[in-house]
């Protein structure tokens, strides 16, 4: 079973030498029984890999040894078509009798999570853009009404500066005789309602009113 998991799993004296390697960390027979006794200094010199590869993993080693708690390290990989492979790899010490016997090391490949991460960093850049570049006033509210975010148009439009609105609740700049309804509308959205379409003034700093058709959409938790 060990032999045959799905993650990379290793075992190290505390020298860093392997003393086992499971099909999944190395796949390559010939070459996962010459590790065994090896580093990965010997690794990296048959690969002709960068040595700063096996720096790394020695000094997250060597403090997995020194602080007997498990340690962690992000690995990038590109091949020879310019893919590039993520993984995380972790050392745990085996402890018995008050000193580190082995070391036990895990691998795990990620690279899937990598390319949504990019994704969705990708995703929200575009949103921010697009938020920032609207002629609209947007703003970002928490279920108490506190102003989360708000792009440059609202800035400019109410007049307040970023330290000002970081004290301001929804409910502070919206005209007398529209927060009845607002504050109801705003209950029923957090129930998971949404509206469209609802005018109300906003009262800027200079006491002007702005009136808007709003949208509210659903709450998000």
């Amino acid at each position: 079973m060990i032999n045959t998991a799905a993650i990379d799993l290793t075992v190290f004296d505390t020298d860093h030498r392997y003393l086992f390697i499971n099909e999944n960390a190395v796949k390559d027979t010939e070459i996962r029984h010459w590790l065994i006794g090896k580093t990965d200094f010997d690794y990296c010199a048959l690969r002709g890999l960068d040595t700063s590869l096996a720096v790394r993993r020695r000094e997250k080693f060597t403090e997995c040894i020194q602080t007997r708690k498990t340690v962690e390290l992000e690995e990038k990989f590109v091949n020879q078509h310019g893919e590039a492979h993520y993984s995380i790899k972790r050392f745990k010490p085996i402890v018995y009798k008050d000193e580190v016997r082995y070391v036990i090391g895990f691998g795990l490949d990620i690279t899937e999570l990598k390319v949504y991460e990019n994704y969705l960093e990708q995703s929200e850049k575009k949103y921010r853009d697009l938020f920032e570049s609207s002629l609209d006033l947007i703003q970002s509210v928490d279920t108490n009404g506190k102003i989360l975010f708000f792009n440059k148009a609202w800035e400019e439009r109410m007049g307040y500066s970023k330290e000002e609105i970081e004290n301001i609740n929804l409910f502070d700049i919206i005209a007398d005789e529209d927060k009845e309804h607002c504050t109801e509308l705003f209950q029923r959205v957090l129930l998971g309602e949404s509206h469209h379409g609802i005018r109300v003034s906003f009262i800027t700093k200079g006491g002007n009113p702005i009136v808007t058709g709003k949208q509210i959409g659903r709450a998000h938790v």
